[in-house]
Protein backbone atom coordinates (compact mmCIF):
# COMPACT_ATOMS: atom_id res chain seq x y z
CA UNK A 1 0.00 0.00 0.00
CA UNK A 2 1.30 3.80 -0.18
CA UNK A 3 -0.12 6.98 0.70
CA UNK A 4 -3.01 6.65 -1.50
CA UNK A 5 -3.83 3.68 0.24
CA UNK A 6 -4.26 5.50 3.25
CA UNK A 7 -6.54 8.35 1.65
CA UNK A 8 -8.39 5.88 0.29
CA UNK A 9 -8.88 4.18 3.21
CA UNK A 10 -9.78 7.46 4.99
CA UNK A 11 -12.84 8.56 1.93
CA UNK A 12 -13.94 4.95 2.43
CA UNK A 13 -14.16 5.70 5.94
CA UNK A 14 -15.88 9.04 5.61
CA UNK A 15 -18.96 7.70 3.28
CA UNK A 16 -19.16 5.01 5.37
CA UNK A 17 -19.80 7.15 8.11
CA UNK A 18 -21.88 9.43 6.19
CA UNK A 19 -24.68 7.33 4.29
CA UNK A 20 -26.94 7.14 7.41
CA UNK A 21 -26.68 10.06 8.87
CA UNK A 22 -27.34 11.87 5.39
CA UNK A 23 -30.53 9.19 5.00
CA UNK A 24 -31.55 11.02 7.98
CA UNK A 25 -30.83 14.71 7.64
CA UNK A 26 -33.14 14.35 4.46
CA UNK A 27 -35.41 12.17 6.26
CA UNK A 28 -35.37 9.67 3.47
CA UNK A 29 -34.52 6.73 6.12
CA UNK A 30 -34.94 2.84 5.05
CA UNK A 31 -33.83 1.27 7.65
CA UNK A 32 -33.68 -2.72 6.45
CA UNK A 33 -32.72 -1.73 2.91
CA UNK A 34 -29.73 0.80 4.33
CA UNK A 35 -28.68 -2.31 7.15
CA UNK A 36 -28.52 -4.54 4.09
CA UNK A 37 -27.00 -2.06 1.92
CA UNK A 38 -24.32 -0.93 3.88
CA UNK A 39 -23.47 -4.16 4.86
CA UNK A 40 -22.89 -5.52 1.66
CA UNK A 41 -20.70 -2.61 0.50
CA UNK A 42 -18.75 -3.23 3.64
CA UNK A 43 -18.37 -6.75 2.46
CA UNK A 44 -16.98 -5.93 -0.92
CA UNK A 45 -14.82 -3.29 0.56
CA UNK A 46 -13.02 -5.48 3.12
CA UNK A 47 -12.65 -8.48 0.20
CA UNK A 48 -11.48 -5.64 -1.79
CA UNK A 49 -8.80 -4.18 1.17
CA UNK A 50 -7.82 -7.92 2.03
CA UNK A 51 -7.00 -8.84 -1.36
CA UNK A 52 -5.43 -5.30 -2.15
CA UNK A 53 -2.84 -6.02 0.65
CA UNK A 54 -2.18 -9.19 -0.09
CA UNK A 55 -1.22 -8.22 -3.73
CA UNK A 56 0.75 -6.11 -2.36
CA UNK A 57 4.74 -7.26 -1.92
CA UNK A 58 4.51 -5.94 1.67
CA UNK A 59 1.97 -9.28 2.47
CA UNK A 60 1.38 -12.91 1.91
CA UNK A 61 -1.87 -13.21 -0.44
CA UNK A 62 -2.83 -15.81 2.07
CA UNK A 63 -2.26 -13.38 5.04
CA UNK A 64 -4.79 -10.91 3.24
CA UNK A 65 -6.87 -13.92 2.31
CA UNK A 66 -7.12 -15.06 5.77
CA UNK A 67 -8.05 -10.73 7.46
CA UNK A 68 -10.94 -11.07 5.15
CA UNK A 69 -11.80 -14.59 6.34
CA UNK A 70 -11.54 -13.35 9.36
CA UNK A 71 -13.70 -9.98 9.30
CA UNK A 72 -16.35 -11.61 7.24
CA UNK A 73 -16.95 -14.45 10.13
CA UNK A 74 -16.78 -11.63 12.61
CA UNK A 75 -19.66 -10.01 10.46
CA UNK A 76 -21.70 -13.01 10.59
CA UNK A 77 -21.56 -13.62 14.20
CA UNK A 78 -23.03 -9.91 14.18
CA UNK A 79 -25.64 -10.27 11.63
CA UNK A 80 -26.69 -13.66 13.68
CA UNK A 81 -26.41 -12.20 17.18
CA UNK A 82 -28.63 -9.09 16.02
CA UNK A 83 -31.30 -11.44 14.63
CA UNK A 84 -31.26 -13.77 17.43
CA UNK A 85 -31.04 -11.19 20.36
CA UNK A 86 -32.08 -8.19 18.32
CA UNK A 87 -28.84 -6.54 19.35
CA UNK A 88 -26.63 -4.62 17.12
CA UNK A 89 -22.77 -4.58 17.96
CA UNK A 90 -20.61 -3.11 15.83
CA UNK A 91 -17.46 -3.97 17.71
CA UNK A 92 -15.87 -6.65 19.85
CA UNK A 93 -14.65 -5.13 23.02
CA UNK A 94 -13.11 -1.74 21.96
CA UNK A 95 -11.74 -2.98 18.53
CA UNK A 96 -14.70 -1.98 15.97
CA UNK A 97 -14.71 -0.52 12.62
CA UNK A 98 -13.00 2.68 12.88
CA UNK A 99 -10.20 0.91 15.48
CA UNK A 100 -9.17 -1.48 12.56
CA UNK A 101 -9.31 1.69 9.75
CA UNK A 102 -7.05 3.32 12.03
CA UNK A 103 -4.85 0.28 12.66
CA UNK A 104 -4.74 -0.49 8.97
CA UNK A 105 -3.62 3.37 8.36
CA UNK A 106 -1.17 2.95 10.54
CA UNK A 107 0.52 -0.48 9.57
CA UNK A 108 0.23 1.44 6.00
CA UNK A 109 2.41 4.62 7.71
CA UNK A 110 4.90 2.39 9.17
CA UNK A 111 5.12 -0.10 5.80
CA UNK A 112 5.87 3.33 3.74
CA UNK A 113 8.42 4.78 6.88
CA UNK A 114 10.13 1.66 6.85
CA UNK A 115 10.45 1.13 2.78
CA UNK A 116 11.29 4.96 2.54
CA UNK A 117 14.14 4.61 4.95
CA UNK A 118 15.31 1.62 3.74
CA UNK A 119 15.41 3.50 0.33
CA UNK A 120 17.54 6.34 1.69
CA UNK A 121 19.93 4.34 3.72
Amino acid sequence: MGPGASGLLLLHWLGDSLDGTLARVRASERPRYGYYLDHLVDAFATAAIGIGLGLSPSMLFSVGLAIVVAYLILSINTYLETHAFGVFTLGYGRFGPTEARIALIALNTAIALGAASTCSG
